[in-house]
């Protein structure tokens, strides 16, 4: 008896831990000062050799006309119908120019820039924006609301995978109150397909890149994460979900009815 309550717990505790995902890609940039390509499993994206993206105590700082860093994902993520790739991180901006991406992911080696997150300056601080890819007549989608420098935000892409051409879609979300349900929050900006490029099938890897003098900003990120779940993004893999109620309940009931079982057979 004893047994089967001891194999029934550990079964709704590794159902429990299913639910609260499992990323696919996590940094939170842990690495001796200095150079972060070369280190963590980061490599040159491009040829610009030139001005590294350093990494330091507070998580890896990006600033323009610099070298580029890619680093692929546990495993290749096969983007079938239906399926919403999410990416995170922890953003801090301390200056911004008239508009340019930071943040991409790569569908296969060399292959076009997907998923590129913008910073623009506005307003005495900044908005972020959106471009799915590069193609025709797409254009980067910001949203309206302005965003203070020097102050730490979780920022969270949900791409979006469906069925037919050119209509996969975009959300990005601005410290969500809610880090397990994506629907529970309000998106910061919503983007739709324009690009004449062809979605991608597949997601490989995640490139931070420096962008042209006058309109990258100068950036400090930190906790990079990705998965298929919107906690996966939303919150970084050190920090323990909590799980769902009823979760808690029937893990906790079956404590402590083996604890019972225990105490009665002794």
């Amino acid at each position: 008896m004893r047994t089967i309550i001891l194999s029934t717990v550990i079964s709704l505790y590794l159902s429990a831990s299913a639910v609260l995902g499992s990323p696919i890609f996590s940094d939170s940039f842990s690495y001796p000062d200095g150079n972060l390509v070369g280190q963590g499993g980061w490599s040159q994206q491009g040829s610009t050799v030139t001005s590294p993206i350093q990494v330091t105590s507070e998580g890896a700082r990006l600033g323009s006309s610099g070298q580029d860093g890619t680093k692929l994902l546990n495993s290749t993520l096969t983007l079938s119908s239906g399926t919403t790739f999410y990416y995170g991180l922890k953003l801090n901006v301390s200056s911004a120019g008239t508009g340019d991406y930071f943040l991409n992911f790569l569908s296969a080696a060399n292959s076009s820039f997907f998923g590129r997150v913008y910073v623009k300056a506005t307003g005495g601080g900044f908005v972020l924006g959106y471009l799915e890819a590069q193609g025709g007549i797409a254009v980067a989608t910001y949203g309206s609301t302005v965003l203070g420098f020097n102050t730490d935000y979780r920022v969270v892409v949900a791409y979006n995978s469906l069925s037919g051409a050119l209509n996969n879609s975009a959300a990005v979300y601005v410290d969500p109150s809610n880090t397990g349900v994506e629907s529970a929050n309000s998106a910061y900006l919503t983007d739709s397909w324009t690009s004449s490029t062809a979605e991608p099938g597949q997601v490989t890897a995640l490139v931070l890149r420096q962008g042209d003098l006058g309109s990258a900003p100068s950036i400090l990120i930190d906790d990079l994460s990705a998965g298929t779940l919107f906690s996966d993004a939303a919150l970084f893999p050190t920090v323990t979900p909590v799980p769902e109620v009823s979760v808690i309940g029937v893990v906790g009931f079956g404590v402590i009815a083996l604890g019972y079982v225990v105490r009665r057979r002794r």
